[in-house]
Protein backbone atom coordinates (compact mmCIF):
# COMPACT_ATOMS: atom_id res chain seq x y z
CA UNK A 1 0.00 0.00 0.00
CA UNK A 2 2.48 2.71 0.86
CA UNK A 3 4.53 2.09 -2.28
CA UNK A 4 1.02 2.79 -4.13
CA UNK A 5 1.42 6.07 -2.35
CA UNK A 6 3.74 7.91 -4.43
CA UNK A 7 2.09 11.86 -3.84
CA UNK A 8 2.55 10.71 0.19
CA UNK A 9 5.87 10.66 2.12
CA UNK A 10 5.48 7.11 3.68
CA UNK A 11 8.03 6.16 6.44
CA UNK A 12 7.49 2.59 7.74
CA UNK A 13 9.50 1.63 11.32
CA UNK A 14 9.06 -2.03 12.35
CA UNK A 15 10.27 -1.74 15.98
CA UNK A 16 9.31 -5.20 17.54
CA UNK A 17 13.08 -5.75 18.28
CA UNK A 18 13.54 -2.31 20.16
CA UNK A 19 15.49 -2.96 23.93
CA UNK A 20 15.99 0.68 24.66
CA UNK A 21 14.75 4.38 23.79
CA UNK A 22 17.87 4.48 21.45
CA UNK A 23 16.79 1.59 19.54
CA UNK A 24 13.77 3.17 18.63
CA UNK A 25 14.74 6.81 17.66
CA UNK A 26 17.71 5.05 15.49
CA UNK A 27 14.87 3.29 13.87
CA UNK A 28 12.71 6.56 12.71
CA UNK A 29 16.09 7.89 11.08
CA UNK A 30 16.74 4.84 9.70
CA UNK A 31 13.20 4.92 7.72
CA UNK A 32 14.32 8.69 7.31
CA UNK A 33 17.26 7.33 5.15
CA UNK A 34 15.59 4.67 3.53
CA UNK A 35 12.50 6.92 1.89
CA UNK A 36 15.70 9.38 1.03
CA UNK A 37 17.96 6.34 -0.55
CA UNK A 38 14.51 4.96 -2.68
CA UNK A 39 13.07 8.52 -3.97
CA UNK A 40 16.53 10.74 -4.06
CA UNK A 41 15.93 12.92 -1.23
CA UNK A 42 19.03 11.44 0.35
CA UNK A 43 20.87 15.54 -0.29
CA UNK A 44 18.25 17.51 0.69
CA UNK A 45 16.92 15.33 4.14
CA UNK A 46 20.81 15.80 4.97
CA UNK A 47 20.60 19.46 4.31
CA UNK A 48 17.40 19.64 6.44
CA UNK A 49 18.87 17.48 9.43
CA UNK A 50 21.81 18.69 9.67
CA UNK A 51 23.58 16.18 11.90
CA UNK A 52 21.93 13.33 10.01
CA UNK A 53 24.46 11.80 8.08
CA UNK A 54 24.34 8.17 6.25
CA UNK A 55 26.95 5.45 5.72
CA UNK A 56 27.48 2.93 3.44
CA UNK A 57 27.43 -0.72 4.49
CA UNK A 58 28.12 -4.35 3.29
CA UNK A 59 25.04 -7.13 4.53
CA UNK A 60 27.65 -9.91 5.03
CA UNK A 61 25.02 -12.93 4.57
CA UNK A 62 24.04 -11.17 0.67
CA UNK A 63 26.92 -9.14 0.12
CA UNK A 64 24.42 -6.30 -1.15
CA UNK A 65 25.78 -2.61 -0.02
CA UNK A 66 22.99 -0.25 1.81
CA UNK A 67 23.02 3.16 3.80
CA UNK A 68 22.20 3.54 7.47
CA UNK A 69 22.35 6.74 9.44
CA UNK A 70 25.37 8.16 11.08
CA UNK A 71 24.06 9.99 14.63
CA UNK A 72 27.24 9.76 15.76
CA UNK A 73 27.64 11.63 19.27
CA UNK A 74 24.01 12.17 18.83
CA UNK A 75 21.66 10.92 22.33
CA UNK A 76 18.28 9.89 21.89
CA UNK A 77 16.83 13.80 22.55
CA UNK A 78 19.04 15.04 19.73
CA UNK A 79 18.04 12.11 17.85
CA UNK A 80 14.29 12.37 17.88
CA UNK A 81 14.73 16.32 17.20
CA UNK A 82 16.54 15.86 13.86
CA UNK A 83 13.97 12.87 13.09
CA UNK A 84 11.06 15.23 14.05
CA UNK A 85 13.09 18.18 11.86
CA UNK A 86 13.23 16.82 9.01
CA UNK A 87 9.56 15.39 9.22
CA UNK A 88 8.11 19.38 9.86
CA UNK A 89 10.44 20.30 6.89
CA UNK A 90 8.89 17.21 4.26
CA UNK A 91 5.14 18.02 5.44
CA UNK A 92 5.79 21.49 3.88
CA UNK A 93 6.16 19.62 0.65
CA UNK A 94 4.31 16.86 1.02
CA UNK A 95 1.69 14.93 3.53
CA UNK A 96 3.89 12.47 5.54
CA UNK A 97 2.53 9.16 6.91
CA UNK A 98 4.70 7.25 9.89
CA UNK A 99 3.82 3.60 10.46
CA UNK A 100 5.01 2.09 13.77
CA UNK A 101 4.42 -1.51 13.21
CA UNK A 102 4.09 -3.91 16.50
CA UNK A 103 3.95 -0.35 18.46
CA UNK A 104 3.64 -2.61 21.62
CA UNK A 105 6.96 -3.26 21.69
CA UNK A 106 7.35 0.43 23.29
CA UNK A 107 5.56 -0.07 26.74
CA UNK A 108 8.26 -2.41 27.56
CA UNK A 109 11.33 0.30 27.63
CA UNK A 110 10.90 1.34 31.16
CA UNK A 111 13.77 4.24 31.81
CA UNK A 112 11.75 6.79 29.58
CA UNK A 113 7.24 6.84 28.99
CA UNK A 114 7.96 6.66 24.94
CA UNK A 115 4.24 6.89 24.11
CA UNK A 116 4.45 10.20 26.77
CA UNK A 117 7.18 11.33 24.64
CA UNK A 118 5.35 11.22 21.37
CA UNK A 119 2.13 12.68 22.51
CA UNK A 120 4.15 16.14 22.76
CA UNK A 121 4.90 15.82 18.79
CA UNK A 122 1.64 14.46 17.92
CA UNK A 123 0.06 17.45 19.76
CA UNK A 124 1.73 19.51 17.61
CA UNK A 125 -1.34 18.85 15.36
CA UNK A 126 0.22 19.22 12.06
CA UNK A 127 -2.43 18.39 9.52
CA UNK A 128 -0.07 17.40 7.09
CA UNK A 129 1.55 14.76 9.07
CA UNK A 130 -0.41 11.48 10.42
CA UNK A 131 0.60 8.39 12.82
CA UNK A 132 -0.56 4.69 12.17
CA UNK A 133 0.22 2.54 15.43
CA UNK A 134 -0.13 -1.30 14.54
CA UNK A 135 1.08 -3.98 16.49
CA UNK A 136 0.26 -8.09 17.20
CA UNK A 137 -0.41 -8.13 20.98
CA UNK A 138 -4.28 -6.58 20.89
CA UNK A 139 -4.57 -6.18 24.75
CA UNK A 140 -1.60 -4.03 25.23
CA UNK A 141 -1.64 -1.88 22.39
CA UNK A 142 -5.57 -1.12 22.96
CA UNK A 143 -3.95 -0.27 26.87
CA UNK A 144 -1.66 2.28 25.68
CA UNK A 145 -4.66 4.24 24.41
CA UNK A 146 -7.07 3.70 26.90
CA UNK A 147 -8.23 6.71 29.32
CA UNK A 148 -5.66 7.88 31.82
CA UNK A 149 -2.98 6.56 29.15
CA UNK A 150 -0.89 9.28 27.57
CA UNK A 151 -2.13 8.72 23.78
CA UNK A 152 -5.56 8.67 25.23
CA UNK A 153 -7.67 10.19 22.02
CA UNK A 154 -4.32 10.69 19.87
CA UNK A 155 -5.95 7.80 17.69
CA UNK A 156 -8.99 6.01 16.00
CA UNK A 157 -9.05 2.61 16.88
CA UNK A 158 -9.17 -0.06 13.80
CA UNK A 159 -8.99 -3.65 13.83
CA UNK A 160 -7.71 -5.28 11.27
CA UNK A 161 -9.03 -9.03 10.38
CA UNK A 162 -7.19 -11.95 9.92
CA UNK A 163 -5.84 -12.22 6.12
CA UNK A 164 -8.89 -15.29 4.27
CA UNK A 165 -7.69 -18.55 3.67
CA UNK A 166 -8.24 -17.91 0.00
CA UNK A 167 -5.71 -14.50 -0.57
CA UNK A 168 -3.09 -16.61 1.98
CA UNK A 169 -3.65 -19.62 -0.62
CA UNK A 170 -3.17 -17.70 -3.51
CA UNK A 171 0.42 -15.94 -2.52
CA UNK A 172 1.57 -19.22 -0.96
CA UNK A 173 0.52 -21.69 -4.27
CA UNK A 174 3.21 -18.59 -6.30
CA UNK A 175 5.89 -19.91 -4.00
CA UNK A 176 5.20 -23.53 -2.63
CA UNK A 177 3.33 -26.47 -3.68
CA UNK A 178 0.68 -26.83 -1.40
CA UNK A 179 -2.87 -28.22 -1.18
CA UNK A 180 -5.75 -26.73 0.35
CA UNK A 181 -6.06 -28.97 3.52
CA UNK A 182 -2.59 -28.92 4.72
CA UNK A 183 -2.57 -25.16 4.22
CA UNK A 184 -5.16 -25.08 6.16
CA UNK A 185 -3.64 -27.26 8.57
CA UNK A 186 -0.84 -24.40 8.86
CA UNK A 187 -3.27 -21.42 9.23
CA UNK A 188 -5.03 -23.48 12.23
CA UNK A 189 -1.52 -24.18 13.86
CA UNK A 190 -0.88 -20.76 13.78
CA UNK A 191 -4.22 -19.83 14.35
CA UNK A 192 -4.03 -17.58 11.90
CA UNK A 193 -1.46 -15.26 13.79
CA UNK A 194 0.40 -13.45 10.44
CA UNK A 195 3.60 -13.43 11.50
CA UNK A 196 3.81 -17.10 13.03
CA UNK A 197 2.18 -18.00 9.64
CA UNK A 198 5.13 -15.92 7.35
CA UNK A 199 8.22 -17.86 9.30
CA UNK A 200 6.37 -20.80 8.62
CA UNK A 201 5.72 -20.68 5.20
CA UNK A 202 9.60 -19.15 4.50
CA UNK A 203 11.20 -22.43 6.38
CA UNK A 204 9.25 -24.26 4.10
CA UNK A 205 10.30 -22.43 1.04
CA UNK A 206 13.92 -22.47 2.24
CA UNK A 207 13.94 -26.39 2.91
CA UNK A 208 11.04 -27.95 0.56
CA UNK A 209 10.13 -25.13 -2.28
CA UNK A 210 10.56 -27.95 -5.11
CA UNK A 211 8.85 -30.86 -2.87
CA UNK A 212 4.81 -31.25 -2.42
CA UNK A 213 4.30 -30.07 1.62
CA UNK A 214 3.24 -32.27 3.56
CA UNK A 215 1.43 -32.02 7.43
CA UNK A 216 5.23 -33.82 8.57
CA UNK A 217 7.21 -31.03 7.44
CA UNK A 218 5.10 -28.53 8.85
CA UNK A 219 5.71 -30.13 12.45
CA UNK A 220 9.59 -30.49 11.78
CA UNK A 221 9.16 -26.58 11.03
CA UNK A 222 7.12 -25.78 13.76
CA UNK A 223 9.57 -28.11 16.11
CA UNK A 224 12.31 -26.12 14.92
CA UNK A 225 11.06 -22.54 15.10
CA UNK A 226 10.48 -23.89 19.04
CA UNK A 227 13.30 -24.85 20.01
CA UNK A 228 15.00 -21.64 18.56
CA UNK A 229 12.73 -19.93 21.07
CA UNK A 230 13.98 -22.32 23.95
CA UNK A 231 15.65 -19.22 25.75
CA UNK A 232 12.99 -17.28 25.76
CA UNK A 233 10.46 -19.51 26.79
CA UNK A 234 12.62 -20.34 29.85
CA UNK A 235 13.10 -16.64 30.86
CA UNK A 236 8.85 -16.43 30.33
CA UNK A 237 8.75 -19.56 32.34
CA UNK A 238 11.09 -18.46 35.33
CA UNK A 239 9.44 -15.44 35.36
CA UNK A 240 5.88 -17.34 36.66
CA UNK A 241 8.42 -18.65 39.31
CA UNK A 242 9.58 -15.67 40.90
Amino acid sequence: VFEQRTDDVCLYCDVYDITRKEDFSRILLKSLSDFGVKKSWLSWLTGVAKRLKVEMTIDPSTGKYALKPAIGALDFEGQMREFFMAISALSEQKRVVIALDEFQQVDSIKDIRLDAYLRKYIQERNDKVSFIFAGSKRHILTSMFGYHAPLYEMATHHELQPISFEDIKAYVSQYLKIDDETLRYICTSADYETKLMQNIFHLLYVHYKQTQITIIMIDEVLQSIINEKEATFRLIFDGFNN
